[in-house]
Formats: C-alpha cells, sequence, structure tokens
C-alpha cells in the first residue's frame, strides 16, 4: 500500500510479505552431541557448535516507511520492519539422551548412540532466525542555499534495536540505539557532493553476541 498526503509533503508506504524456504539453513550454538569414528573402530563423542541443519521455513513480515517535508527545505523519515520465521516439527539434530526424539539434558557417552546412529534427531518447532523480531530506523535532513545551485546540509541517523532474547540461549542482547550525523556540501547540478560524518556520536556500546 502507497500513498501520499498533503500534496505529496506526506508518503506513507506499508508492505507486507509472506515467505516460504525450503532447506534453509539453520544452525544450534547449543552443542549438539555426535558420535565419530577415529578410524580405528573407536568411538568417540564429540560436541559440534554450531550444528547446522537444513529445515523448512515460513516468514511472515511487514515494513512501514514514511517520510514527511517540514518545510521546503527540512525533511523527517523513518521506517519499522517487523518479521517472524518460524518452523514446524523439522527433523533436527538435537540432544536427546535416551533417543526417544524429545529434547533432554540427559549425559552423553557413544555408548548410548544406537549401532549406525552418529546424532539425534528430533522433531522440533520454533523461530528461524536469531535476529530481533522488528527494528526502527528515525532520519532528518536540513539543507540550505549557499550560492547558485550550492547547498548545506546536515542530517541524522537513527537506528534502534530492541531486546532480541533468540541470538544465544544463554544470553539476551539488550535494547540499543545508534545515532550517526552527517555534515556537507552538495551542488545536484554539477552532480558533486562532500561530507564529514560522525558513526556512533553517543558512543554506545553493547554486547551483541557472546562466545561459549
Amino acid at each position: 500500500f502507497k500513498s501520499s498526503w498533503l500534496d505529496k509533503r506526506l508518503i506513507f508506504n506499508v508492505a507486507y510479505y509472506h515467505q516460504k524456504y525450503e532447506n534453509l539453513v539453520y544452525s544450534d550454538l547449543t552443542g549438539i552431541p555426535y558420535v565419530s569414528d577415529n578410524g580405528q573402530g573407536v568411538r568417540q563423542l564429540g560436541f559440534a557448535i554450531p550444528m547446522n541443519s537444513n529445515i523448512d521455513a515460513k516468514i511472515d513480515g511487514v515494513d512501514v516507511d514514511a517520510s514527511f517535508m517540514v518545510t521546503e527545505r527540512w525533511r523527517v523519515s523513518g521506517g519499522v520492519s517487523w518479521a517472524d520465521g518460524k518452523y514446524k516439527n523439522q527433523l533436527i539434530p538435537c540432544k536427546d539422551g535416551n533417543f526417544d526424539g524429545i529434547p533432554d539434558a540427559g549425559a552423553f557417552s557413544p555408548a548410548q548412540f544406537p549401532a549406525g546412529v552418529l546424532i539425534a534427531r528430533c522433531s522440533m518447532s520454533g523461530r528461524s532466525s536469531t535476529t530481533a523480531k522488528w527494528n526502527a530506523t528515525l532520519q532528518s535532513e536540513y539543507s540550505h542555499p549557499i550560492v547558485g545551485d550550492l547547498s548545506a546540509f546536515v542530517s541524522g541517523l537513527l537506528t534502534y534495536t530492541p531486546k532480541n532474547p533468540y541470538a544465544d540461549p544463554l544470553y539476551e542482547v539488550p535494547d540499543y540505539a545508534l545515532l550517526n550525523l552527517q555534515l556537507g556540501l552538495r551542488n545536484p547540478s554539477a552532480g558533486w557532493e562532500v561530507q564529514v560524518f560522525a558513526r556512533n556520536v553517543t558512543n554506545k556500546n553493547t554486547i551483541t553476541a557472546k562466545g561459549s
């Protein structure tokens, strides 16, 4: 859905999408036990981090964006994106000490694995992505003429990411916002622009992943 209002000073758009994936690469970061042969007939227990597998998944998402010309030279825009990816009843390598197809936290040893079975698999359902479900951006720019077609401008971009409990099974990434600023000169008729910029102006530091 696309729309314009107030003599096209206000633009408002909404998009919905539904996606189906086959053999989507899915990574488990918890450490999945498996049995290997050392080449001399000795079975050894190992743990794979990450354990990658292929699953079928469905993703529903919504993108909303808008922009508004506050004045002839001042524009404000922003957007929000939301996406929810899920998989259902997929056979995935798992921790299953008694091999009943249900994940558990039992102890593991090579002797537990039935003959010919190198890794346990469980029928599982869950979320297919490790990113936060949504994020938002806000951007603004003001320009001012200097001489002829030459103008100066200042702009800023604020990106917000909410809390994310999906990135790590043992760690929830806190919410954070990043602010970037730009200052420059441009001449559209001559086709050039120069600018200086500052990234992460507020010096925000956030741990987004932790190693095992």
